[in-house]
């Protein structure tokens, strides 16, 4: 449930260890789960690990489409001592570069759920967008042909979220890595079956300077 490194002491977030070394970071992904912010007591085995290796494809996937911060996962490259805990690291953890991180979640919907479906039930908008009427809880929006999506962007508040205007953000380059990674992500998925399924058109990033 949380990594015990000798003479380190991280920030422990929901979900991951964070260990700052200087001008690097090695973020180590734990079996905590958390549910509207709260953690919970029991975790679930290994999913710190798939959770690594679910980002860790997708940064190699649009490599050479947008930078990212990932050094190195393999333990034996990082410094001691992380390097000589493979048994705690191993699979669920990255030594990244640090950068200042822009406190804003994207998401880019081609179904409502959560929070957008329940603004949606209320005004018919998602994040103050205006969306056409629809009689399902799992919508269709704007993906169909992969035209477009609905742009909900979500700043950071300590563990929290709040809808934020995306017209906040435009001028830090986060609308450009939205948009660039939501078509062949949302293509790929559609590949392996989940076209029309949240997991294919929810497309989530988080970026930094």
């Amino acid at each position: 449930m949380r990594t015990q490194i000798p003479g380190r002491e991280p920030s422990r977030g929901k979900v991951r260890d964070i260990y700052d070394l200087g001008d690097k970071l090695l973020i180590a992904a734990t079996d905590r789960i958390s549910a509207f912010d709260v953690i919970m007591t029991n975790g679930i085995p290994s999913k710190g690990v798939v959770l690594t290796q679910i980002s860790k494809f997708w940064f190699e996937y649009f490599k050479g489409f947008v930078e990212h911060h990932l050094i190195s996962d393999d333990v034996a490259d990082f410094p001691a001592p992380f390097c000589d805990q493979a048994d705690q690291l191993a699979g669920r953890s990255m030594l990244v570069k640090k950068v200042e991180v822009l406190p804003i979640e994207c998401v880019v919907r081609g179904y409502l759920a959560g929070s957008g479906w329940k603004e949606y039930q209320a005004d018919q908008t998602v994040c103050g967008v205006k969306l056409p009427a629809g009689d399902s809880r799992w919508a269709w929006v704007y993906l169909n042909g992969l035209s477009a999506g609905i742009v909900e962007d979500v700043e950071k508040v300590e563990i929290t979220g709040v809808p934020v205007d995306p017209d906040k953000i435009d001028e830090r380059g986060a609308v450009e890595i939205r948009i660039t990674t939501t078509h062949p992500s949302a293509r790929f998925s559609a590949t392996k079956g989940f076209q029309k399924t949240v997991l294919g058109f929810n497309v989530r990033c988080n970026a930094g300077l």
